[in-house]
C-alpha cells in the first residue's frame, strides 16, 4: 500500500501544497501523483530548471519499501480537501535482478563430483 498524506498553507494568497507519500509495500513502487486544482499549479524548480520528478502535470518517482518521498507545488487556488490526486501506483520491476542472480552463483565455489566415485566398481 502507498499512503498519501497532503497538507495546506495559504499564505499572501498563494496555497502551498505539500504530500508525503510513504511506500509500506516490500517492493519499490513507482508513484504518479497529479495537482488536482482547477487553476495554475507551478512546480517547485531546482536552479533554473524544472525538478526531475514532474512532467508536465504530473510528478512520479520511484519509493523505496518503508519510505517516504515528499512533493510539492504552488497555486493560487484556495485550498480544498483534495488538492492532489494519486494516479497510479506499480510495483517497480528490478532490472538489475538478473545480473544480481548471476552474480551470486558466480560468486558460489565450483562443485564437481570427486574423481574417485567415478573409478570405484560396486
Amino acid at each position: 500500500m502507498v499512503r498519501v498524506e497532503t497538507s495546506t498553507d495559504r499564505r499572501a494568497g498563494v496555497t502551498f501544497v505539500t504530500a508525503q507519500i510513504t511506500n509500506t509495500r516490500s517492493t519499490p513502487q513507482t508513484v504518479r501523483m497529479r495537482a488536482n486544482v482547477d487553476g495554475p499549479m507551478w512546480e517547485p524548480r531546482s536552479g533554473s530548471g524544472r525538478s526531475p520528478e514532474w512532467g508536465e502535470e504530473t510528478w512520479e518517482t520511484t519509493i523505496l519499501p518503508g519510505q517516504t518521498r515528499g512533493m510539492g507545488f504552488a497555486t493560487p487556488v484556495e485550498p480544498t480537501d483534495s488538492m492532489t490526486k494519486l494516479v497510479s501506483v506499480t510495483r517497480e520491476e528490478d532490472a538489475g535482478t538478473a545480473t544480481r542472480t548471476e552474480e551470486v552463483l558466480a560468486e558460489l565455489d565450483e562443485w564437481s563430483p570427486p574423481s574417485d566415485i567415478m573409478t570405484e566398481e560396486q
